[in-house]
């Protein structure tokens, strides 16, 4: 393989992977002149990932590392007067905020709260207090002895790290008694008896006051104009692990008198917005509470203060808010809410279509949207300066992970890209360019993407691999994934679609696969796998088919369907729906997803369930899992594993330890490198020779 004059391979190799940064959400200041963003960076030696808050300098151009140092500092928020950046780090070997004059200089700590989960911090627009959201990290089941409990208190602060270890080694092996529904959570483990609640730190003292109690978990604070009052959003319903959308808008007082329910309708009321006269609330939302994740379109809602009228916002515009394309360099920040206009008349937010992610503007006057951002971007996350004519935004394309871009609306809506921060790793590299296509199938129309080898000639064939995404309510789109990239360098046509059930095509599209995965979405994969084959370039024969999650639960089924592949791979899938349902941390979407119990309707679990057609598999397939899997427990893989043994087909099965259901996207870097190179291997073994 020729280098170029850097003396750099020009294709992917795996271990490029190591040196891209990850950017979050990017933070303009108040006066518009400089943003904050948290980068994500790998440490190769040290097998970890670290983030540190990076200033771009809007007047001079420069970006550079604003914090330094082995941790995590993420979530920066700006004080109203522009002079101080707040954050969330975990130095001292504990999650705490943090505070930086803009000016640089050494961060110091704002709270001393014991060990736990600290996140989402708020300004208040006076300047007074920051709210943010606190989870204490205490004991799993049964509760330590009073003596040990006093022990653990006096060595919060002042306890070695023999201590520490001692202690956790002994917490380790307790016996854990639960008596929730939801009692574990991928990446989080197992949980105990502390829920989220809301804080407020008093800018001046430093006191720290918990505002909100009980047995719920709080999240989205924002504050009232006033300074005086905090809205937020909370499941405070009877049975709110069983009855999971049932999220409501709460406000509580600063003093702590007021404690109050903001009507809206039955469903997720989420991300509420003040309007800047403080008369509305604008609030991400849908009124189908039965309704599990995803599987319902989320729209932008207008709450009336004074009326009490709620209005739909996008009743009449078929699209979901938030962002819901799929990566495997995924955003290490907060989504972003919706933000007013100065002028009280507009509301700004993202949504995903067809697949890309626009920053849309709605006018109250007007009642309809406008679409900001334009062509084939991702838009990540976006924020506004004090005039609100000023906004970066955090954007990937098909050729870049992610960097920050300014738009300017003095008068025409202007842009620029601001940051560059994998301009280095990628210079040099050749970067394949996803080609769009379109498919019709049952008078639905099909979005997918088709990646050519660089050497590509239309004369020759190709070895082709499918790629299912995960969800199944997200979708692909136009963003920068390394895999796609690493399999083309190899010389491999990589082909990825928007089946039926995928989000950003509208409400009809998204649900069609409700209670039948396997349906509409298997007949739309295979349609456009016959419509590939019809190229001359496709060679027929060399095929192979792998996804994630969902996407690996489709793999299972596809090849349990149809012998049309030369060789699959199925990762952290799903196999039998029945144990699924009992070992999942989604046990609560069950009634939504499938329309009731296993014990209740065990012939729809069998008939949709891979693992009832396994006797029919012929491909060849390699089981990827991780042990510490919670959203598809490894049991999964493993009946898969057996049963082919059993059955003398050609299956291997690869367990990753130590790593969760988000091995392809934040597994130890080792792991993801190991991971895509095995996949790389296995299509090569199966796709690269000629039949």
């Amino acid at each position: 393989m020729k280098k170029n004059k850097n003396n750099l391979e020009p294709l992917l190799i795996a271990e490029d992977l190591l040196k891209l940064k990850v950017c979050g959400k990017a933070i303009i200041s108040p006066d518009g002149q400089k943003i904050i963003v948290p980068v994500q960076w790998i440490d190769q030696k040290k097998n970890k990932y670290f983030i540190n808050l990076w200033m771009i300098d809007l007047a001079t151009s420069e970006e550079f590392p604003f914090t330094y140092g082995q941790h995590h500092d993420t979530q920066p928020i700006w004080s109203p007067d522009g002079q101080k950046i707040v954050f969330v780090s975990s130095r001292e070997d504990r999650m705490q905020l943090w505070q930086i004059r803009t000016t640089g200089g050494e961060a110091q700590p704002l709270t001393q709260l014991e060990k736990g989960s600290i996140s989402d911090p708020v300004w208040s627009p006076d300047g007074k207090w920051i709210a943010f959201l606190f989870q204490k990290k205490t004991y799993i089941g049964v509760a330590p002895t009073a003596e040990e409990q006093k022990k653990k208190k006096n060595g919060e602060s002042k306890e070695s790290q023999d201590d520490q270890q001692k202690w956790e080694k002994e917490e380790a092996r307790r016996p854990k008694v639960f008596r929730r529904l939801i009692y574990k959570v991928n990446g989080a483990g197992l949980l105990s008896e502390e829920y989220q609640h809301l804080w407020v730190l008093s800018v001046q003292t430093g006191e720290c006051r918990q505002l909100t109690s009980d047995n719920y978990d709080d999240v989205c604070a924002t504050w009232s104009g006033d300074s005086q009052s905090i809205i937020f959003a909370s499941n405070r319903s009877p049975e709110p692990e069983y009855n999971p959308m049932y999220y409501d808008l709460w406000r509580v007082s600063l003093s702590g008198d007021l404690f109050e329910m903001i009507k809206t309708p039955p469903g997720p009321s989420l991300s509420p917005a003040f309007s800047p006269d403080g008369q509305k609330i604008a609030y991400l939302g849908h009124d189908n509470p039965d309704m599990y994740w995803a599987s319902d379109s989320m729209h932008l809602w207008l709450k009336d203060l004074e009326t009490g009228e709620v209005t739909d916002l996008l009743e009449h515009e078929d699209r979901t808010t938030g962002n819901y394309l799929t990566s495997d360099l995924p955003f290490i920040d907060r989504d972003s809410p919706p933000l007013w206009g100065s002028d009280n008349q507009s509301i700004y937010y993202m949504a995903s279509v067809k697949g890309a992610c626009h920053l849309y503007r709605f006018d109250l006057k007007h009642g309809k949207s406008r679409q900001i951002t334009r062509g084939p971007v991702d838009v990540r996350s976006f924020s506004f300066n004090e005039n609100r004519n000023k906004a970066a935004l955090t954007i990937a394309q098909l050729s870049n992970p992610a960097d920050v871009h300014l738009y300017s609306f003095a008068k025409n809506i202007k842009h620029q890209k601001v940051s560059h921060f994998n301009a280095a790793v990628l210079k040099g590299k050749k970067i394949a360019k996803p080609q769009e296509m379109w498919f019709e199938h049952e008078d639905t129309a099909l979005q997918g993407w088709l990646i050519k080898p660089h050497d590509f000639d239309p004369k020759k064939k190709y070895p082709l691999i499918v790629q299912i995404h995960g969800g199944p309510h997200i979708m692909y789109g136009y963003n920068f994934f390394f895999e796609f990239q690493y399999l083309v360098a190899r010389g491999f046509l990589v082909f990825y679609m928007n089946p039926r059930g995928s989000q950003g095509y509208g409400q009809e599209f998204t649900r069609s696969i409700i209670k039948n995965w396997g349906g509409p979405d298997y007949k739309d994969i295979m349609s456009a796998v016959q419509e590939l084959m019809k190229k001359p370039y496709v060679d027929p024969k060399r095929m192979g088919v792998t996804g994630g999650s969902y996407g690996g639960y489709m793999t299972n089924w596809i090849i349990g369907h149809t012998d049309l592949f030369a060789a699959a791979l199925t990762q952290r899938s799903v196999v039998d729906l029945t144990s699924l349902s009992g070992t999942s941390d989604t046990v609560n979407s069950i009634q939504g997803v499938w329309g009731s119990y296993h014990w209740q309707n065990p012939a729809l679990y069998q008939k949709l369930s891979p693992l009832t057609y396994v006797d029919r598999i012929t491909t060849p397939l390699l089981i990827i899992h991780s042990e510490q899997d919670y959203r598809c427990p490894i049991e999964q893989a493993e009946q898969l594993y057996i049963a082919l043994k059993h059955l003398r087909k050609k299956v291997e099965f690869v367990r990753y330890p130590d790593e969760n259901h988000e091995l392809s996207r934040s597994g130890s870097p080792d792991h993801r490198i190991d991971r895509v190179k095995r996949i790389g291997h296995w299509f090569e073994q199966y796709l690269m020779k000629q039949k």
